[in-house]
């Protein structure tokens, strides 16, 4: 049979602190995950990505982004750094004669939040636009029956 272990007593015990509902947004571990998350973000702008970059779960980014405006504003410019340097691979891309497949790929990105990184619409000209007005007569059978 085996002893059952001995408690250590109270006062040499740890005390475990439980976690705080919500941190300041100033505490060490919270400005580390954020720097580390903007970081990651800047350089991929994808939003899971960074999350597991900065070792964070995605529900920790919600929150962040929910509360706090600041976060919001950092995440922007995170993103913005994201377009700018999907912009300067464009134009590295195209100044070298780069893939055309790979061009129309980085301008679809670049034009969901920067429109006039796209090309025009080819506007149609020469066809008529006056609308069609069409008279329907219902009171005229339009076959006859023969008796």
């Amino acid at each position: 049979m085996t002893t059952p272990a001995k408690k250590t007593p109270a006062k040499n015990r740890t005390k475990r602190v439980p976690p705080r509902k919500g941190r300041a947004q100033t505490d060490a571990p919270v400005v580390r995950w954020q720097a580390a998350w903007m970081a990651a973000y800047a350089a991929g702008g994808n939003i899971t990505a960074a999350c597991r970059a900065a070792g964070v779960p995605r529900s920790t980014y919600i929150h962040a982004h929910q509360d706090h405006a600041a976060f919001r504003d950092r995440q922007e410019e995170a993103f913005e750094e994201y377009l700018d340097s999907i912009e300067a691979e464009v134009t590295r891309m195209a100044r070298a004669g780069g893939a055309p497949s790979q061009l129309a790929a980085a301008l679809r990105i670049l034009g969901r939040k920067r429109p006039d990184w796209l090309p025009p619409k080819p506007s149609v000209v020469g066809i008529d636009t006056t609308p069609l007005i069409f008279r329907l007569d219902l009171g005229t059978p339009l076959l006859q029956l023969e008796e």
